[in-house]
């Protein structure tokens, strides 16, 4: 397979997530090959008693990279600030370290290297549910000096070494007597394919993203949904490395293609998300992240061909690479089964104070061609329907707020209907839109799905009618908000999206005009459909809160219209709706 040469040089990376309360979930990927240890500690307090500890080996070349699960004990959860770092030992680690009784540590033969994966000492048999090393309590050192440091080996991992990676976060949300704060993004593409074929970033990343880190270290979320499409392994001809694959069985039906398959999707993550402001954003700040077709392939799950030949050797091996990358580093619902066996949904949800929230994985079950279709598998719309059983009995909860990366509002039904249905060799010839016709739920192979969600979010309206139910969402490179009221609701739901963060690619204007959902319009499963916000194609992030009774969505805008000099200071196209304030859908029907 043909390596992809990517304009940005590889940094080190990790991804924070947030399986629980107290819980947070470090994936590392250290560009240097070698022994390591993670440490954490409440800020400002670099003191053994509160040092909790790792250590890990991570391999050279396109390997795995590593998770570390990180709970933050009951005697500590007063402390609401915590940093970490990950330091690089050049020689072995002295399993003294791990043996506070041993009293003559410098007797003890010279330490061996830690081979493969495996932990020194107590930590070999430590994991998580996702299969992530566990962060111990660090055992106090009173021996002799490390030969390498003038302290002992805590303070020298501390004090001594540079960091290779670091970070921080905050645990006050964890008591749940803070309203939740949740921001979002989808669609992370910064490529172009440049006139001499070579990949190039596109022509708005300058401040793009630093903007983007500004924003949301400001607004301080609890966590942030990353709905989808969060690397591209299709984005643009020059960065194209799955279709070396996809129709050709000879490429992965051996152990060695389907390795390198596998090796170029983990770099696909690592050249993706190797920008520093994007790299503070994702080492400080929880990410919940779910997958879409581009992580896999676009359109993945919307052609049969998609599940023939070898074809699905693509999917295996792009689903095993984003469980390593994204999947786990939320609340799952349904921890990831054993390596070779199949996996399910990747679903997450989660209750914090007055918000539930749900993310589906829409892409892992997704077949168009199966019989009315299919976009979940059965044991996740299970999850869902228990969950929202659980909503209702919960009185403390005033919002439902579920993520899903295709939004339930996109494209009139009639292009939905006759374009999800049109030979592909036409729709390639209005830019190749016949598989996101397809991804629509309102497409003629998922609306079933979508009617049986309507279904489940009714009877939760009806057992409890004040709840508020909004749906966020990614996947179409513009930003907009509807609100639609279903036969048998007595208020509004609302759909808002936000994308791209870095993706620029957009229809045609004619094109974009012709599909676009109008300002009003009805269907028989969503019903009385009002537009709030006129779609917007500048890169934008979204922001949740709940504040003042009602629920805060407001739209963060990178306005290229402005000059740059003045994009980061602000936009004048930052749009902001309060859901809470209407009922029975009458302002919305009256233009109010």
């Amino acid at each position: 397979m043909k390596t992809i040469t990517y304009p940005n040089a590889a940094l080190d990376l990790a991804l924070q997530g947030k399986p629980a309360a107290w819980q947070r979930r470090l994936m590392l990927r250290p560009l240097r090959a070698g022994n390591y240890s993670l440490l954490a500690w409440p800020a400002g307090q670099p003191q053994l008693r509160v040092l909790q500890r790792a250590d890990l080996a991570f391999e050279g070349g396109n390997s795995a990279p590593q998770a570390v699960l990180l709970t933050i004990p009951q005697g500590q959860r007063g402390s609401e600030d915590w940093q970490w770092r990950l330091v690089r030992w050049d020689g072995g680690l002295n399993d003294a370290f791990n043996t506070a009784d041993n009293e003559n540590p410098s007797s003890r033969p010279e330490p061996a290297l830690l081979q493969g994966s495996a932990l020194a000492a107590s930590y070999k048999k430590a994991r998580g549910p996702a299969g992530e090393w566990l962060l111990q309590p660090a055992r106090e050192f009173t021996g002799q000096a490390s030969p390498l440091h003038k302290s002992p080996l805590n303070s020298a991992l501390l004090f001594e070494l540079t960091a290779t990676l670091e970070g921080r976060f905050a645990v006050a949300d964890d008591h749940d007597h803070i309203p939740h704060r949740l921001a979002l993004w989808s669609c992370n593409q910064p490529y172009i394919t440049g006139e001499d074929g070579k990949a190039a970033l596109n022509d708005d990343m300058t401040g793009l993203l630093e903007w983007a880190s500004t924003r949301l270290e400001a607004f301080k979320p609890h966590v942030i949904w990353a709905l989808g499409d969060t690397a591209y392994a299709d984005g643009t001809d020059a960065t194209n490395f799955v279709d070396q694959a996809y129709n050709h069985p000879n490429a992965i039906a051996q152990p060695q293609g389907a390795e390198e398959l596998r090796a170029a999707y983990r770099r696909m993550y690592q050249h993706h998300w190797s920008f520093a402001p994007l790299q503070a954003l994702m080492r400080n700040l929880a990410h919940l992240c779910v997958w879409d077709d581009h992580e896999i392939r676009d359109g993945w799950g919307s052609e049969n061909e998609d599940l023939a030949s070898t074809n699905p050797g693509i999917f295996a091996a792009a689903q095993l690479v984003a469980g390593e990358y994204i999947l786990n580093s939320g609340p799952r619902v349904r921890p990831p089964a054993p390596l070779g066996q199949k996996q399910p949904d990747a679903h997450q949800s989660y209750i914090a104070g007055e918000v539930a929230a749900f993310i589906f994985d829409g892409r892992s079950s997704r077949r168009y061609s199966d019989p009315d279709g299919r976009v979940l598998s059965d044991e996740q719309f299970a999850d869902f329907a228990g969950f929202c059983d659980e909503v209702a009995e919960n009185r403390q909860v005033r919002y439902l707020v579920m993520g899903c990366g295709v939004p339930f509002i996109n494209l009139k039904d009639f292009v939905e209907t006759l374009g999800s249905a049109a030979p592909k060799a036409l729709t390639d010839l209005m830019t190749g839109i016949r598989d996101d016709i397809r991804d629509s739920w309102h497409s003629k192979g998922n609306r079933e799905a979508l009617k049986a969600l309507i279904a489940v979010l009714r009877r939760l309206h009806l057992r409890r009618p004040v709840l508020d139910i909004v749906n966020l969402s990614g996947d179409i490179h513009v930003a907009n908000a509807f609100s639609f009221q279903p036969p048998g609701f007595g208020k509004c739901l609302y759909q808002f999206t936000s994308s791209a963060l870095t993706n620029r690619e957009h229809p045609p204007g004619l094109l974009a005009a012709l599909i676009d959902v109008g300002r009003t319009s009805t269907s028989s499963t969503l019903g009385f459909v009002t537009r709030i916000w006129e779609s917007l194609s500048d890169p934008n992030l979204m922001t949740v809160e709940p504040r003042h009774g009602s629920l805060q969505i407001c739209l963060r805008v990178f306005d290229l219209g402005l000059p740059p000099a003045e994009r980061a200071h602000g936009s004048t196209k930052d749009l902001v709706f309060d859901v809470g304030n209407e009922t029975l859908g009458l302002r919305r029907l009256l233009g109010v």
